[in-house]
C-alpha cells in the first residue's frame, strides 16, 4: 500500500471538522467564495507534428531516384553536426542508402553508431545489423539478437529466429548447444500456423538434422522439408525443400524409406490448399483429384472435400460444363451438410452459366431441402427466383421471392429479394406496387441496423433513392425531392446519393445547390484527436520514427503488434493510425486500412473535420503520376484514381485470379494492344511498375470513354467490351442508373457502382464538383 502525505487544505478541513466537534458553540467564519477557474483545454493531439524535417524528407526523396546523393545528402548532415534525434534518422538513412548500394561496411558503420544510441529506432537498427551479420558472423549476431528476442515488441519474434538460427550456426561439437539450439528452432515451427511453412527456421533446422546420422533425426528433416515444400509449392524456397526432401528420403534405410516415400495427405491437402489459394488453378484441380483417388474408402469425408475442391477449381477454370456434373455428384453422394450445400451451390450457379436453368434451379432447390439451415439455403431460394424469370415464369419468381424473408429473416438475401421485387414492378409499370416493396424494405433493418441489402458500400442508400424516381413517375414530384434530398444527406458522395443530386438538379437546380453547398467547405478544418495513453507508449514513439524515416512496413507492423488497428482498437485510434500513415505518404496502406475497418465516416458530411475524414479514407495515391498519365491521354486523373482503389486497392505488384497486373489491372493481351508504342517490353513484370501500367491503363481508358458513356465504362473494364455493347443494344433505351441496376453479371454491377462512387469522392475531393450522371443514355 502506497501512503501519500494528506494536502495542506485537506489536513485544515480534517482540523476543522474536528474542532466543530469540539466547541459547538462557537460560531464558524464566513468563508470567501472561491475565484472561479477556467477547466484546462483538453490536450490535443496534431498529426502534423509527426513530419519529418524538410532535411529528413529530402534524403528520403533523394534514396527513391539516387541512393548515393541520397547518401551524400545524409552524411553532409551527419559531419555539420545535428540533434539527436534528427542525427539518428539521418543515420538510418544513410545506412538505408548504401544498402542499395550494396555498401555492407558504410550500411552497418552507421546502423552501429544508431544502434548505441536510446533513440526510439536504435532497437531496429541493431535487429538490422544481426540480420545482416548472421551469414557470416553468427556468433555476433546472436549476442545482439537474443536481448531483442525478450519481451513484447514488433521485432522480438524475428530475433529470436536470428538468434535460433546463430546459436545452431555456432554450436560446433557441443552437444548441449546444439540441442538447445535445436529445440529453440523446433519451438518456433510449433509455434507457427500449420498451414505456413515456416521456411526461415524450418529449413536451417531440417538441414542440420539431415546431415545427422541418426536416421531418426534424418526422417525429421524429411517431415521438415516437406512441410516447406507443400506449403510453398511454386515458390523458390519450396521448390528447393522438396527437392532436399527427396535427396534426404534416399539416405533412410530402405523399410523406412518404403514407408515415408509417399507425401502424407494432411501434407497433400495444404499443397493442394496453397495451389488453389495462389491461383495455379490446373494444378491444383490435378492435387486434388490425385487426393480423391488416394485417400482411403474409410475417409469419405476426406475424399469428399477433395472432390468438392476439385470441381471449385475446375470452375475457376471456366470448365463448367464438367466441373457442374461432377459437384452435382459430390452433393449426391457426400454426405456433410456443409460439402453439399457448397456443392449443389456452385453446381447450380456452373450450370447457370452454361444456360441450363432447369439443372441450375434443381440443384438449387435440393440445396434448400438438403441444408434448410445452411447460410447458403437462402442464396439458392434467390437464384432459382431469377432462373424463374429467365425462362419466361415470373409469378414463379415473384413467389420465390416474396416467400423469402419469412422462410429465412436472418438471411442476408431479403433486401435483395425485396428489391427484386420492387425491381419487377417497376420495370411493369405498376408504380403503386412497387412503392409498396420499397416500403416495405425501408421499413426493416438488418443486423448491421441498415436497410436489408445494403451493407455493402456501394448500396447506401439504394432503397430511398428509387422510392425517389418512384414518387416521381407517381408524379409527386414535393416528396421525390424530399427523397433525393435526403439520401444525399444521408450517404454524402454515396453512389446513390451522386444519382440522387443528378435527379434533383434536373427538377430543382436550386435544391440541389443549396445540398451541395453543405458539402462545400471554404476553409480547411485541421485534423486534431484528443490526447490519448496510446501517443506515450514506446511503440507508438517506434512507430513514429519509423514512419519519420519511410519504414512503413516496420511501423506497420509496431502498430499491428500493439493491436492498434486490429478489431479490438476503437474508431478513434484507427483514425488516428491512419492520419501518421497519410502524413508520411503511405496512402495506400491508409485506403486499405480505412476499408478494412472504417465505415461510419460514409454517414458524415465532408466538410470539417468529416472532409479529413473522407481524404485519408480516399487518398491521393500515387500523385503527382496518375496526373501525368491521366492528362497525357485526357482522362480526368479522378477517374484513373477511381479505377486504381477498386482494382488493387493501390498495390502496384496485385495479381487477380484472372491474371490481371499491377495498379489498374490490365491482363497481357490488352496491356500489349495499348502498349505497343510504348518504349517498354510489355510482361507481367513490367506491369507492376505504376509507370507502365499508368501509361498503358490510361491510353485503353481514353478508348472505352470514347466508345461508351463514361459513368459505363467501368462495365466494359470489368465484363469486356463485348459484353457492354451487347447490353446497350439490348437495354440501351433504359436511363442509366435503370440501366445499372440491370446489368446481368453481378460482379459488374458492383464493380459499376463502386468505381462511380469513386470516381465522384475524388472529383468532389480534388476538384469541388461530381461527375455528370446523365439521365438518359442515348
Amino acid at each position: 500500500m502506497i501512503v501519500r502525505p494528506l494536502s495542506v487544505a485537506l489536513l485544515a478541513g480534517v482540523m476543522s471538522t474536528c474542532g466543530n466537534q469540539v466547541r459547538r458553540s462557537e460560531p464558524v467564519a464566513a468563508q470567501e467564495p472561491a475565484p472561479a477557474t477556467t477547466p484546462p483545454a483538453p490536450r490535443l493531439f496534431d498529426p502534423a507534428t509527426t513530419d519529418a524535417s524538410e532535411l529528413v524528407r529530402s534524403v528520403r526523396a533523394a534514396l527513391e531516384t539516387d541512393p548515393a546523393e541520397a547518401r551524400r545528402l545524409a552524411e553532409v548532415a551527419l559531419e555539420a553536426g545535428a540533434a539527436p534525434d534528427e542525427r539518428a534518422r539521418l543515420l538510418w538513412l544513410a545506412a538505408e542508402a548504401a544498402h542499395r548500394r550494396d555498401d555492407v561496411e558504410a550500411r552497418l558503420t552507421h546502423l552501429r553508431a544508431l544502434g548505441a544510441t536510446d533513440h526510439a529506432l536504435a532497437r531496429w537498427a541493431t535487429l538490422r545489423i544481426a540480420e545482416a551479420l548472421e551469414p557470416t558472423e553468427p556468433a555476433e549476431a546472436l549476442v545482439l539478437a537474443e536481448p531483442l528476442g525478450e519481451g513484447r515488441w514488433a521485432g522480438a519474434l524475428t530475433a529470436r529466429r536470428i538468434a535460433a538460427r546463430a546459436a545452431l550456426a555456432t554450436a560446433g561439437d557441443d552437444a548441449e548447444a546444439t540441442a538447445a539450439a535445436r529445440a529453440a528452432l523446433r519451438a518456433l515451427v510449433e509455434a507457427t500456423p500449420a498451414h505456413v511453412g515456416a521456411a526461415s527456421v524450418g529449413m536451417p533446422l531440417a538441414e542440420h538434422l539431415a546431415a545427422s546420422e541418426d536416421p531418426a533425426e534424418r526422417e525429421e528433416a524429411l517431415a521438415l522439408f516437406r512441410r516447406v515444400a507443400t506449403r510453398a509449392p511454386k515458390a523458390e524456397v519450396g521448390q528447393r525443400a522438396a527437392a532436399r526432401a527427396s535427396e534426404v528420403l534416399a539416405t533412410l534405410p530402405e523399410e523406412r524409406r518404403e514407408a515415408l516415400a509417399a507425401v502424407p495427405f494432411a501434407d497433400r491437402f495444404v499443397q493442394a490448399e496453397a495451389l488453389y489459394g495462389s491461383m495455379h488453378h490446373a494444378d491444383a484441380e490435378a492435387a486434388f483429384a490425385a487426393l480423391a483417388r488416394d485417400l482411403p474408402e474409410e475417409d469419405a469425408a476426406g475424399r469428399c472435400r477433395a472432390r468438392l475442391m476439385q470441381g471449385r477449381a475446375m470452375l475457376r477454370r471456366r470448365r463448367r460444363e464438367e466441373g457442374a456434373p461432377l459437384l452435382r455428384r459430390v452433393a449426391e453422394e457426400c454426405e456433410d451438410t456443409d460439402v453439399k450445400a457448397w456443392a449443389r451451390y456452385k453446381a447450380g450457379r456452373a450450370y447457370t452459366q452454361i444456360d441450363r436453368r432447369e439443372d441450375a434451379i434443381a440443384q438449387f432447390d435440393l440445396l434448400e431441402r438438403e441444408a434448410p439451415a445452411h447460410r447458403l439455403a437462402d442464396d439458392a431460394r434467390f437464384r432459382a427466383a431469377l432462373l424463374e424469370a429467365g425462362r419466361g415464369d415470373e409469378e414463379a419468381m415473384k413467389r420465390r421471392l416474396a416467400s423469402l424473408p419469412d422462410a429465412y429473416p436472418e438471411g442476408d438475401m431479403v433486401g435483395e429479394a425485396l428489391f427484386r421485387l420492387f425491381l419487377h414492378a417497376h420495370d411493369a409499370g405498376e408504380h403503386e406496387e412497387a412503392l409498396r416493396w420499397l416500403d416495405r424494405l425501408l421499413a426493416a433493418r438488418s443486423r448491421a441496423g441498415l436497410v436489408p441489402g445494403e451493407e455493402p458500400e456501394d448500396r447506401r442508400g439504394r432503397a430511398a433513392y428509387w422510392r425517389g424516381r418512384t414518387l416521381q413517375a407517381l408524379e409527386r414530384p414535393t416528396e421525390a425531392t424530399e427523397a433525393w434530398a435526403g439520401v444525399a444527406r444521408r450517404w454524402p458522395l454515396s453512389y446513390y446519393a451522386q444519382q440522387a443530386l443528378a435527379r434533383l438538379g434536373e427538377v430543382d437546380g436550386d435544391r440541389a445547390e443549396a445540398v451541395l453547398a453543405e458539402m462545400r467547405e471554404p476553409e480547411p478544418t485541421p485534423l486534431r484527436f484528443p490526447w490519448r495513453d496510446e501517443l506515450d507508449a514506446p511503440w507508438m514513439e517506434r512507430a513514429v520514427e519509423l514512419l519519420r524515416v519511410g519504414a512503413i512496413p516496420e511501423a506497420i507492423a509496431e502498430l499491428v503488434e500493439a493491436g492498434a488497428v486490429g478489431e479490438g482498437a476503437d474508431d478513434d485510434l484507427v483514425w488516428l493510425v491512419a492520419a501518421l500513415l497519410e502524413r508520411a505518404g503511405a496512402r495506400a496502406e491508409v485506403a486499405r486500412l480505412v476499408r478494412r475497418r472504417l465505415d461510419s465516416f460514409r454517414r458524415t458530411l465532408p466538410t470539417g473535420r468529416g472532409r479529413q475524414l473522407w481524404r485519408l479514407a480516399y487518398p491521393r495515391a500515387f500523385a503527382p503520376l496518375i496526373e501525368t498519365h491521366a492528362e497525357a491521354q485526357e482522362v480526368p486523373p479522378s477517374f484513373v484514381r477511381a479505377i486504381a482503389r477498386e482494382e488493387s486497392s493501390f498495390e502496384p505488384t496485385a495479381v487477380s485470379w484472372a491474371h490481371a497486373y499491377g495498379l489498374v489491372q490490365l491482363i497481357l493481351p490488352t496491356a500489349r494492344r495499348w502498349g505497343r508504342d510504348l518504349d517498354v517490353r510489355i510482361t507481367p513484370a513490367s506491369l507492376k511498375r505504376p509507370e507502365v501500367n499508368l501509361a498503358v491503363g490510361t491510353r485503353y481508358m481514353r478508348y472505352l470513354r470514347g466508345r461508351f458513356p463514361p459513368p459505363l465504362v467501368p462495365a466494359s473494364y470489368n465484363a469486356g467490351q463485348g459484353a457492354l455493347a451487347r447490353w446497350l443494344r439490348t437495354d440501351g433505351e433504359r436511363d442509366l442508373d435503370d440501366f445499372v441496376e440491370h446489368i446481368p453479371y453481378d460482379e459488374t454491377r458492383r464493380y459499376t457502382r463502386r468505381v462511380v462512387q469513386t470516381w465522384g469522392v475524388y472529383a468532389w475531393l480534388d476538384e469541388g464538383e461530381l461527375p455528370p450522371l446523365p439521365r438518359r443514355l442515348r
